[in-house]
């Protein structure tokens, strides 16, 4: 095969590999349980108001 069919293939690749990536953490963000969250931002979990944040605006 020719190099730049190679360097072409595996730049769909990376790109592949970076939506999958993306549209994984966008379906955990979004199917996380809102009282859980709640709760542990409430007792001092910083992750969790961050998290709580972006479920307001997303």
């Amino acid at each position: 095969m020719d190099v730049l069919i190679l360097v072409k293939l595996f730049g769909i690749l990376l790109l592949i590999i970076g939506n999958a990536y993306f549209v994984g953490s966008e379906i955990a963000l979004t199917s996380a349980r809102r009282s859980r969250i709640h709760y542990l931002a409430e007792h001092g979990d910083s992750a969790a108001k961050i998290l709580k944040s972006l479920h307001a605006e997303p």
